[in-house]
């Protein structure tokens, strides 16, 4: 069995100043776990701390630093097929869509190599990310200018999902939009995690109310604020944590830190202090858009961590409802009721999160999730 792997990604979990993204916590974690088994791991990843063409070891990991493109990894193209060629694993693993997806495919192809590469979220099936999802972020002008080479990058990242040896699904319906878009086959690879202590199931008074995300449009936290304040008067406590991506919503979290006794702005957290916070988390919050989430990492960590999620619209696989650890209300008034109802009511807020501590142990536990990688990896 091939017992050699590269993780190509964007950034690397473990650098300052990055913002933490799904794909970067699970490409880590698995890589950890795999190196604890006596594999041979390697990432690659583009530097913003000026550590270009450094080499480091991390908990028995090696990062190769490339240079970092403003432009897109397209710049670099021949500089990452000297990496991986360099590199010289026996399988190469890329999670979510860019032009490294195009590029690590075209790369093992050539060279006989094994790509595994994996959906990040429910759109990371799609054709035309970058024609259909970036481009029209842009002025017009610039929307000419770069037309072409977004159209470029999308060809390139589907034809890395079309030549992928394996594709990953998070959930089921990632999987049907696979068969859908590129009419081919994969494999449900969930998320994992390492499984806290037992202990984590003992909560403080009052009740910790968490909000965990990049602080962008795309993830609503105007809503958490809105619960927040519909909710001043609940005994419970409301903290926000997350990278201020978007400078619009600095001041409105200021200003309620100001108003309310009884809302906190946390800041970003790196990913191994995150731990604590869940162990003393009641509630997780999530207000994402509709149709964005995959399958959350804090979900995971929450529901490890005896926390139950109360989410607007993502439900992944339905595991809320089918499995009673949380609700899924998918409007923002009922949300605000099923997150009262829980503060008030400590034994639903526990059994609640004792189903979901049981649920997400046989589930997402990183040793677990790295057999199933493993025994996949034999038949490559």
């Amino acid at each position: 069995m091939s017992n050699s792997i590269c993780f190509v990604n964007d950034l690397f979990l473990k650098d300052k100043n990055v913002v933490t993204t799904g794909p970067m916590v699970q490409m880590y974690l698995i890589g950890k776990e795999l190196a604890n088994r006596g594999w041979q791991v390697s990432h690659i990843v583009h530097s913003r701390n000026n550590k270009d063409g450094m080499i480091e070891e991390h908990e028995g990991m090696y990062v190769y630093y490339l240079p970092y493109h403003r432009y897109g990894e397209l710049m670099g193209i021949r500089l990452i097929l000297k990496k991986l060629n360099d590199i010289n694993a026996d399988i190469y693993y890329q999670r979510g869509r860019s032009p490294m997806t195009g590029m690590t495919a075209y790369f093992t192809n050539k060279n006989s190599k094994k790509f595994v590469w994996s959906s990040a979220g429910e759109g990371g099936m799609a054709r035309g990310k970058y024609i259909k999802e970036q481009l029209k972020k842009k002025s017009p002008l610039r929307k000419i200018v770069l037309f072409p080479y977004f159209w470029l990058q999308d060809r390139v990242y589907e034809y890395g999902i079309k030549n992928a040896d394996i594709v990953f699904a998070q959930t089921e319906y990632q999987l049907n939009e696979l068969k859908k878009e590129f009419n081919r086959d994969g494999i449900i690879f969930r998320s994992g995690h390492p499984i806290p202590d037992i202990s984590v199931l003992k909560k403080p008074n009052p009740p910790v109310v968490l909000w965990v995300g990049a602080i962008k449009k795309s993830k609503q936290p105007e809503l958490f604020l809105e619960l927040a304040k519909n909710l001043k008067s609940e005994k419970a406590e409301f903290y926000m944590i997350g990278n201020l991506s978007d400078e619009k919503y600095r001041e409105p979290i200021i200003f309620q830190e100001m108003e309310q006794k009884n809302f906190h702005y946390a800041g970003e957290v790196p990913f191994k202090k995150m731990t604590e916070w869940f162990s003393k988390a009641s509630l997780l919050i999530n207000t994402t858009m509709k149709d964005y989430e995959g399958l959350p990492n804090v979900f995971i960590q929450s529901w490890l961590h005896g926390v139950p999620v109360v989410s607007l619209h993502s439900d992944p696989d339905d595991f809320i409802k089918k499995h009673e650890i949380g609700y899924q209300t998918g409007d923002f008034i009922l949300l605000v009721e099923r997150v009262k109802e829980l503060i008030r009511n400590l034994d639903l807020r526990n059994e609640m999160g004792k189903r979901a501590r049981d649920f997400a142990v046989n589930e997402f536990g990183i040793k677990k999730l790295v057999d199933q990688f493993v025994e996949i990896c034999k038949e490559l």
